[in-house]
């Protein structure tokens, strides 16, 4: 029997796109096989939503925490502090207000690090506290006037930019 050549192997053609400008000035691309492509701005507008929603979403997670169940202030009176990293706040309140000679409760929370909450007028000092594991301190102010809140942890460079005001009034 005689033998049959093999045949040549079957070359794949490829479409190759071409660009169409309409009459708006607006650049399609095409292909020869007649499917139309999203626009240039498409495109563009397509990617810088990728981009803003890539960068939006850790963004947001981390703002949103302390509107996840995290108040200013409980039903029971107990204040909440809730510690980010200076860069992106610091504390969740600028300024306490309480009265003298009553027992004063701060729930102190972090959200990111390590943070701690200390008022050195009143010997306060939650010790670190770290994301998930709020601590409470109790003290009664018995003086009037304005003191300083602070990290006590070291957080971050801008560490000593961390603090608050705890007002004492009558």
């Amino acid at each position: 029997m005689p033998e049959t050549p093999n045949p040549p192997p079957k070359r794949k053609i490829e479409a190759t796109p071409l660009v169409l400008i309409t009459k708006t000035g607006e650049h399609r691309r095409k292909d020869t096989s007649g499917q139309v492509f999203i626009s240039r701005r498409m495109e563009a507008l397509a990617l810088a939503l990728v981009v803003a929603a890539a960068i939006a979403t850790p963004a947001l997670s981390f703002t949103m925490r302390d509107e996840w169940g995290v108040p200013a202030r409980d039903a029971d009176g107990t204040f909440n502090m809730v510690g980010h990293l200076p860069e992106h706040g610091g504390w969740s309140q600028s300024e306490i207000v309480v009265h003298v000679n009553e027992t004063v409760r701060i729930r102190v929370h972090s959200m990111d690090t390590v943070h701690g909450l200390g008022i050195a007028r009143f010997g306060v000092d939650s010790g670190p506290v770290e994301y998930g594991h709020p601590v409470v301190v109790d003290f009664a102010p018995d003086v009037v006037g304005d003191f300083i809140i602070s990290c006590t942890v070291r957080c971050a460079g801008a560490h000593s930019e961390m603090i608050a005001t705890l007002r004492v009034i009558e």
